[in-house]
């Protein structure tokens, strides 16, 4: 029993000096909100990761004909795409939610919402993934999708700073399209 203790200390210690090197880094730029949903982020990479790593095997039960007559890199593409529809998904749901929300649309420098904040918090999770494979397969997708990666991350930062949170909604808008764009891009495969 007391490992169990000792490890819930030192995870909890861990945690602790965690949550002062973000703070250090984030909170002198005035990007609060990443100090403070870092965990979230973190969490939402890791289930991103975990539905990306899943995606081949629930592939493969419900068209497995189709999905081995895919190449390799056909394969990965639709593994990307699938995720990247999920993503999509979410965004839009969210961003039609608090299109008219009245804390943002009141005051569009300072309105506030923990609840938004901690959505875009997800949706910085999925978007440091989505850079992670720009990097890790740089010579595949090139300069421009890990410029995309790049500002998504970069302006994600800054819109979860606890200020101009407003102007995530129209940053996020064309998520709303990639939702139809996804199904397109994986409708070819079918």
């Amino acid at each position: 029993m007391s490992h169990v203790v000792s490890a819930a200390d030192s995870l909890s210690a861990l945690s602790s000096r965690l949550d002062s090197a973000i703070q250090a880094v984030f909170d002198p730029m005035h990007l609060t909100g990443v100090g403070a949903y870092w965990r979230v982020v973190l969490v939402s990479l890791i289930v991103h990761v975990t539905i990306f790593k899943a995606v081949p095997i629930v592939t493969r039960l419900l068209m497995p004909r189709a999905y081995e007559q895919m190449s390799d890199g056909d394969k990965r593409s639709w593994e990307i795409c699938v995720l990247a529809l999920l993503h999509s998904a979410f965004d839009a749901a969210f961003i039609i939610a608090y299109f008219n929300n009245p804390a943002l649309n009141g005051d569009k420098m300072g309105g506030y919402n923990e609840q938004f904040e901690y959505l875009l918090a997800i949706t910085l999770g999925y978007y440091v993934w989505d850079l992670s494979i720009c990097l890790s397969d740089y010579s595949n997708y090139g300069l421009m999708y890990l410029i995309h990666g790049g500002l998504g991350v970069f302006g994600l930062i800054v819109l979860t700073s606890r200020q101009l949170q407003f102007y995530a909604i129209p940053y996020l808008l064309p998520e709303l399209s990639s939702v139809f764009l996804n199904i397109r891009h994986l409708l070819k495969y079918a």
